[in-house]
């Protein structure tokens, strides 16, 4: 095996016509990639714009519903009153005179 033999290193040369097809198939991605990203700005970005715009400028939800998908419970002004545990094993389960926990 030599060295410097000129078939160990061959150039491959393409012909004109393959040159001039790679060539064009490049713009034409270039030309498709920069037609897509300039659509997607000119169609997406006005659309943003105007959601943003909608919930600055239209008004918030109303109370009832804030209150109502609040993660904190509602509060009930109430007169409590705290039983003995011993107090409510003694009462019968048809007992309606006072309602049953649910605990029990």
């Amino acid at each position: 095996m030599q060295r410097f033999d000129t078939t160990r290193m061959r150039l491959w040369r393409l012909p004109r016509w393959q040159t001039g097809l790679l060539a064009a198939l490049a713009i034409a991605i270039g030309l498709a990639i920069t037609i897509v990203a300039t659509t997607l700005v000119l169609v997406i970005t006005p659309i943003f714009l105007v959601v943003a715009l909608a919930l600055k400028y239209l008004p918030a939800q109303s109370k009832k519903r804030d209150a109502a998908s609040s993660p904190r419970p509602k509060v009930i002004d109430a007169e409590y009153e705290i039983l003995p545990a011993d107090s409510l094993a003694d009462r019968p389960a048809n007992d309606t005179s006072r309602p049953r926990s649910p605990f029990e």
